[in-house]
């Protein structure tokens, strides 16, 4: 027993390995993006290891037949073949009749009486996985299209709230920078952000259109589960909750016990059909495994829905509605700033660099944030001055009218321009 447990957990064991959640891993997206790679992707992964360990479970089916076939033979035919249910008996009052051993399970006419084939049983495992690996594929797609853009400018921020000294400090793991570093790191962001804003537009179109796929890849799994389990997936659990249905749903979508008939020639060379009761044991987890699959994914799909809401929401109200950009500028520091600060930073963002810079404080702590926004400001009022001072350069004036003048002057003439 103690053996059977090891396996089992060395088994989900592995799972976590392969997801190592670092507190320092850079935040690029948002929390409905993580609720698909993480939670939904690790889910699955999860519920994979599960239903493919079904030796914890007693066996994947168990068929009882004649002693014309041994069981093992009749376990894998019955098992790749699929086993059936009888239409006409999904009901209660069949069992309680007893023309029927369970909901679906009871004598049948062959060719004539309606079944319904039960097959899904076997690729359960696989599309499970496959799931997993669609949910984390756009999450795939940003980091590579991410390419690390917002790490560079958050790299090495941890210890900078503790730059309080003159001299750089060295700790076990990490170092401290004095704090004339940290003023010259803090200025080098301003002016990184105000040089680089014209990059930042394919940046966010690129998490824009990731996190659409997210919508998109939700929608799709809906629908594929629904057809993987013959339509029954969208009602699955207000069905099981319906108290006045004719036949529990849990038993018609995953039966515990089915039928299956296996043919052989007999002594003469005729065939022979022996009819075999097949108990599902996996049915009883895949029944759970796909209720809280059911539960999740209409939580998921509330979730995103608000998050493809939201980033629309803010896309069209940015320009529109200015209180909307400065309260989640604000966001990012729970502190006071300064109005008028905050307004000249605004007034050089467009959309992308807004959200960026909203993404930059959710990586840095709120003292170092107001700093680099406040020297974005010194920047965006130092690109004004020196706009303001090229203006005001001198000109020179057009050497055929200097030629045409009538002293002998020089040939530039230096005009001031207000």
């Amino acid at each position: 027993m103690l053996t059977r447990e090891l396996a089992v957990y060395k088994t989900f064991k592995s799972i976590k390995d392969n997801f190592k959640l670092s507190a320092r891993d850079v935040d690029i997206d948002n929390a409905a993006f993580k609720l698909h790679y993480r939670v939904t992707a690790i889910f699955l992964l999860s519920c994979t290891a599960l239903v493919t360990t079904y030796q914890y479970f007693g066996g994947y089916i168990a068929c009882v037949s004649d002693k014309g076939v041994a069981n093992d033979v009749i376990n894998t035919f019955c098992f790749f073949s699929s086993t059936f249910t009888v239409v006409k008996h999904f009901n209660l009052s069949s069992v309680r009749a007893g023309s029927a051993l369970q909901p679906g399970v009871g004598p049948a006419d062959q060719g004539k009486d309606d079944v319904v084939r039960h097959a899904y049983y076997q690729w359960v495992p696989f599309f499970l996985f496959a799931q997993a690996l669609f949910f984390y594929a756009p999450h795939f797609v940003w980091k590579r299209a991410e390419g690390g853009a917002l790490k560079s400018f958050v790299v090495g921020l941890e210890h900078l709230r503790l730059a309080t000294g003159e001299k750089e400090l060295q700790l076990k793991d990490a170092v401290v920078p004095s704090k004339k570093q940290r003023d010259a790191w803090v200025s080098s962001a301003g002016k990184a952000f105000v040089a680089r804003r014209q990059l930042f537009a394919p940046w966010v179109g690129w998490l824009t259109a990731c996190e659409m796929l997210c919508a998109l890849n939700l929608g799709l799994q809906v629908a594929v589960v629904h057809a993987f389990l013959g339509g029954n997936f969208w009602d699955l659990v207000p069905g099981a909750l319906d108290p006045e249905a004719s036949a529990p749903r849990l038993d018609v979508v995953f039966p515990k016990l089915t039928k299956c008939t296996f043919h052989k020639y007999g002594p003469s060379g005729s065939i022979q059909n022996h009819d075999a009761l097949c108990v599902m044991q996996l049915n009883l987890i895949y029944e759970k495994v796909f209720i809280g699959m059911w539960v999740w994914m209409m939580t998921l799909l509330l979730a995103t829905a608000v998050g493809v809401a939201w980033r629309v929401g803010t896309i069209v109200l940015y320009c529109r509605v200015g209180v909307v950009s400065k309260a989640m500028l604000r966001c990012s520091y729970p502190g006071r700033m300064d109005d008028r600060t905050v307004d000249k930073v605004l007034s050089a963002c467009d959309y992308p660099s807004w959200l960026f810079l909203c993404y930059l404080g959710g990586n840095m702590d709120s003292s170092t944030f107001k700093d680099v926004v406040y020297s974005v400001a010194a920047e965006v009022d130092a690109g004004v001055s020196s706009r303001d001072i090229s203006s005001q350069e001198t000109l020179p004036l057009n050497k055929d009218s200097s030629s045409n003048s009538a002293d002998n002057s020089p040939q530039e003439i230096h005009v001031i321009v207000p």
